[in-house]
């Protein structure tokens, strides 16, 4: 029986904590039709090994979180709540899983 190896949630709460106060800058924005400021974080998984990564910024395709077969995508703003956006990453994760047994 395969043991699915997730990630802590408080590793991704305190992930969302650290993205929020390192990476928002004022002209900083999580999509482009956006007057608020902030980022998009996306979380790349590997559910058989457990590693993951993440990076913040475009969605292009390319960096650390794309070497992994599952992504999870959240937009950050200054009042959006850690635990709620790492439990969004943590179900976007999770939704994919049958999709990529499939495959």
């Amino acid at each position: 029986m395969n043991t699915i190896k997730r990630p802590h949630p408080n590793d991704l709460r305190e992930l969302v904590e650290h993205a929020k106060a390192c990476s928002i800058e004022p002209e900083s924005r999580a999509c482009d039709e956006e007057d608020t400021p902030g980022i998009c974080l996306t979380v790349g998984w590997n559910h058989k090994t457990g590693k993951w990564d993440w990076q913040t910024g475009d969605n292009t395709y390319s960096g650390r979180a794309y070497g992994y077969p599952i992504w999870a995508f959240v937009d950050l703003h200054a009042d959006t709540d850690a635990q709620t956006a790492a439990s969004d990453i943590l179900a976007q994760l999770e939704d994919q899983i049958d999709d990529e047994e499939s495959n």
